[in-house]
C-alpha cells in the first residue's frame, strides 16, 4: 500500500514538473502580465491553481486607478479648426478604446478564464508527454529563448516609438498613459501568437514522426533498434512510430496527441475571443480616424510634417499587429495540411498492415474535426486572407473619405 503511494505521489510530481517545464517557455511575458494586473493562474508547490485573493484585488486596484488617472486626464475634446485638435481627438478615441481592452481582459483572464487557462498548459504537458518530448530540456529552453527574444524585440520597437512620439510632440500624462496602454495590446499579442507558435512546434513534430515512418516504408529500409539508455534529447530522425505490425498502436498515439492539439487550439480561441475582437476594432478605428486626419490636414494646407509621421507609423504598428496574428495563425494552419497530407500517404499505402491504416483512417477524421483555425466570434477567420480582407476594407473608406472630402 505504501508503495502504491509513493508511485502515486511520484507521478502526480512528474507531472507538475512537466507543467513547470511549459510555463517556463512564456515565463518572462507572464511576469511583465503580473507587472499589468492580468493574473492568468497562480502556481503553488509546483501546482496551477485560479488566482488567489491578492492576486484579484490586485488586478482590481490597478484597473481602477488605470481608469481613474485616465479619465482625468482626457478632457472633453477642443475645436475643429486645427490639426492638432484632430490628433487630440484621436489620442482620446484610442486611449478609450485600449482602456477598454485593458480593463474588459484583466477582469475576464483573472475572473473567467483562469480555468481555461490552466488547461491549457496542462494539455500542453500531456501532449509533450504523448509526443515523448517531455524529458527534452533543451527544446523548452530554445522555446524560452525564443521567447524572451520576442518580448525584447517588441520593447525595443516599443520604447523607439514612445520616445519619438515625446521628443516631437508635447509630454502629457496622457501620452504616457497611451503607452503603456499600447505596451499591454502588444503584449496580449505577445502571449497570444506564442501560444500559437508552441502548439505549431508540437504538431511539427507530429509531422516529423509521420515524415520519418512513411520515407522508411517508401524506402523499404530495414528497420534497426537498439536500446536507449538514456532519455536526455528528443533525437528528431529516430523512427518514432517503429516497424509495421498488426500490434503497432502508434498511429493512434499520435492521433491522441492531435486531438489534444485540437482542444488546445479551441481553448485559445475561447479565451483571445474578445481580445482578438478588440484589437480589430481598435486598429479599423486608427485606419479611419488617421484617414480623416490626413485628408482635412492636406485640405487645410498644414506643414507639420512630424505630426504626420507620428499617426502614420502608429497606425503601421497597429497593422502590423493584424500581420502578426494572422501570420501565427497561418502557419498553424500550414501545419495541420502537412500533417492531413503525410496521414493520408499512410491510408494510401497498402502494404502496411490493416490495423494501421484503419489508425490512420481515425486519425484523418481527427484532422478533419479539429481545423486549427482562430474565429473571431465566429465571424473572421484569423488567416491570411483576414489581411487581404482588412486593407479592403479600409481602402473602401478611404476611397469613401476622397469623396466626403470635397463636400467639406
Amino acid at each position: 500500500m505504501v508503495e502504491v503511494l509513493e508511485d502515486n505521489t511520484k507521478e502526480n510530481e512528474e507531472k507538475h514538473l512537466d507543467i513547470h517545464n511549459v510555463i517556463s517557455t512564456v515565463r518572462p511575458i507572464i511576469l511583465f502580465e503580473y507587472c499589468c494586473g492580468i493574473f492568468r493562474f497562480s502556481e503553488t508547490d509546483n501546482k496551477l491553481s485560479p488566482p488567489n485573493g491578492k492576486m484579484k484585488a490586485y488586478s482590481v486596484v490597478i484597473c481602477c486607478i488605470i481608469t481613474s488617472v485616465t479619465i482625468l486626464f482626457l478632457p472633453l475634446p477642443g475645436t475643429l479648426n486645427e490639426s492638432s485638435s484632430f490628433g487630440d481627438i484621436m489620442d482620446k478615441i484610442m486611449c478609450l478604446l485600449l482602456l477598454i481592452q485593458y480593463v474588459t481582459t484583466a477582469v475576464i483572464t483573472c475572473f473567467l478564464h483562469c480555468r481555461n487557462n490552466i488547461r491549457i498548459f496542462s494539455m500542453f504537458a500531456e501532449l509533450d508527454k504523448t509526443l515523448n518530448i517531455d524529458f527534452d530540456k533543451s527544446f523548452y529552453t530554445s522555446s524560452k529563448a525564443r521567447a524572451v527574444i520576442y518580448l525584447i524585440i517588441l520593447s525595443i520597437i516599443h520604447i523607439i516609438m514612445t520616445l519619438y512620439v515625446f521628443i516631437t510632440r508635447e509630454i502629457t500624462p496622457l501620452n504616457f498613459i497611451a503607452a503603456g496602454l499600447y505596451f499591454i495590446q502588444k503584449l496580449i499579442i505577445l502571449i497570444f501568437c506564442v501560444m500559437i507558435m508552441m502548439l505549431k512546434r508540437r504538431l511539427n513534430i507530429i509531422n516529423d514522426y509521420i515524415t520519418k515512418f512513411v520515407e522508411e516504408n517508401d524506402n523499404n529500409t530495414v528497420f534497426v533498434y537498439t536500446v536507449i539508455q538514456s532519455r536526455n534529447k528528443w533525437n528528431k530522425p529516430y523512427n518514432w512510430i517503429g516497424r509495421p505490425s498488426d500490434k503497432n498502436m502508434k498511429i493512434y498515439d499520435l492521433a491522441l496527441g492531435y486531438d489534444h492539439a485540437g482542444t488546445i487550439c479551441s481553448l485559445i480561441n475561447d479565451i483571445f475571443n474578445f481580445q482578438m475582437f478588440m484589437i480589430l476594432i481598435t486598429t479599423f478605428t486608427c485606419i479611419v480616424v488617421t484617414i480623416w486626419v490626413l485628408l482635412h490636414y492636406y485640405l487645410s494646407n498644414g506643414n507639420d510634417i512630424g505630426f504626420i509621421v507620428i499617426i502614420t507609423l502608429w497606425s503601421i504598428t497597429l497593422i502590423l499587429n493584424i500581420v502578426a496574428i494572422s501570420f501565427a495563425c497561418e502557419s498553424l494552419l500550414s501545419a495541420r495540411k502537412e500533417t492531413k497530407v503525410l496521414v493520408n500517404k499512410i491510408i494510401m499505402n497498402y502494404d502496411l498492415p490493416k490495423i494501421m491504416r484503419n489508425q490512420a483512417k481515425a486519425f484523418m477524421e481527427l484532422i478533419e474535426a479539429w481545423p486549427l483555425s482562430i474565429m473571431v466570434y465566429d465571424m473572421f477567420s484569423v488567416d491570411v486572407t483576414l489581411i487581404l480582407k482588412f486593407i479592403s476594407v479600409a481602402t473602401t473608406y478611404l476611397i469613401v473619405a476622397v469623396q466626403m472630402s470635397h463636400f467639406i
